[in-house]
């Protein structure tokens, strides 16, 4: 039976390999409380998971679904409305609006809705790029358990428009304009919960957002 297990060829990432593997196999845990232990440990499987990474030469994109399924998916499976994929998620980042250029665009620094926006955006500015690229806009009415994020065409280095609207009269126009097909804009919309706010379910969103968009092309070239 083939099984996918891959070995180091490359010296160096097999020491490294081996390195972290004996050092959290003989990591003390005696006079350390749990909470401890996994603070303690958590750079070493860190480091595990990149040394693993490159081993299986897994793409941004690919790093990206195991990891969320690890920390997002596998726990809401198990635990449900109890785990902490339903919980709201974090009031981050902490402008209202931006372009890619305002997202740290690493795993690691992110925080709430930094890497949803983060990897929507690598997705879709590829298609307008050079001439043009999309800016966000976070909405999240204070009355409701939900987030809409409006993607917004412009030219490079535009200046950002002046917010002078809440969260409350912005969901309003949200809703009326959801009703009509925008060219120049995108809105997603859905619940407040973690899990459906990861890097990964943003490339699922903007795949089909993409789809959608070249459908639409091709009805509009059919009516000319």
């Amino acid at each position: 039976m083939s099984l996918p297990i891959c070995f180091p060829k490359d010296e160096r990432l097999r020491k490294e390999i081996v390195g972290i593997v004996d050092a959290l196999m003989s990591w003390p845990t005696h006079n350390l409380l749990a909470g401890d232990i996994l603070g303690a440990l958590a750079p070493l499987e860190q480091a595990l998971d990149e040394a693993i990474f490159k081993l299986y030469g897994l793409s941004e994109s690919e790093r990206d679904l195991v990891l969320d399924l690890c920390e997002v998916n596998l726990e809401f499976l198990y635990q449900d409305s109890k785990s902490n994929a339903v919980r709201s998620v974090e009031r981050f980042p902490s402008s209202l609006q931006g372009t890619i250029k305002n997202l740290p665009g690493d795993r690691k620094l992110e925080r709430g809705l930094e890497g949803y926006l983060y990897a929507f955006l690598k997705m879709w500015n590829r298609e307008i790029m050079p001439q043009g690229e999309f800016r966000w806009r976070i909405i999240r009415p204070s009355h409701l358990s939900m987030i809409a994020v409006v993607f917004t065409t412009q030219e490079m280095s535009d200046p950002l428009p002046i917010i002078d609207k809440t969260d409350e009269e912005e969901w309003d126009i949200v809703l009326k304009r959801c009703s009509n097909a925008l060219r120049q804009e995108i809105y997603i919309i859905k619940r407040d919960e973690r899990r459906l706010w990861t890097r990964s379910v943003a490339r699922e969103d903007a795949e089909a957002t993409l789809v959608q968009a070249m459908h639409l092309q091709e009805m509009m070239r059919e009516t000319v």
